[in-house]
């Protein structure tokens, strides 16, 4: 995802210009692959408060908004879909980036969000322009994440080692 920087990164003021895949901007989730819609929705650390508000980074509850699941709890659904967050690894700045383990219309998948340089380093398959493009978007002034996704078949266990998930990932998109 790209984001418009008008301010710190930490105000509320984080504008999400949208998702770049295969070097262009879509502004429209509706224009986005199945996938990166799933890591937009799902690869967070937001919290559903008792009363029923939710709270979170802002950047993170840009990118939710913008692929229109609505949360209720670890749930997520929108039009029929359904994911469910079975395991958070939360974002660790020493790593760059975060992962979570969801249940997709009732298959398993590891998504991961990061730093560009940190997820390019997951990848199965590195896009031939992706360094080029970040770069690009992050010259423009815009704050740039990286996002992947890979099926998988680890059970979720309390000890599940991060780093045994997130294994030849599938760019989905910056």
């Amino acid at each position: 995802c790209c984001f418009d920087k008008t301010g710190t990164i930490t105000g509320e003021d984080l504008i999400l210009r949208g998702l770049v895949q295969e070097g262009k901007l879509n502004k429209d989730v509706d224009q986005c692959t199945e996938f990166s819609q799933i890591v937009m929705a799902s690869c967070h650390s937001i919290c559903q408060m008792p009363d029923g508000d939710i709270s979170g980074d802002p950047m993170e509850m840009a990118i939710l908004k913008f692929s229109n699941f609505q949360i209720n709890g670890n749930r997520l659904t929108r039009s029929g879909d359904v994911i469910v967050i079975e395991k958070r690894f939360q974002f660790a700045s020493e790593k760059k980036r975060m992962s979570c383990m969801v249940n997709y219309n009732t298959k398993k998948y590891v998504v991961t969000k990061g730093a560009p340089e940190t997820i390019k380093t997951l990848l199965k398959v590195i896009p031939d322009n992706y360094t080029n493009v970040a770069d690009r978007y992050a010259k423009k002034g815009a704050r740039v994440i990286a996002m992947a996704y890979a099926p998988t078949t680890v059970a979720v266990t309390n000890d599940l080692d991060q780093e045994k998930v997130e294994v030849d990932l599938i760019f989905a998109g910056f």
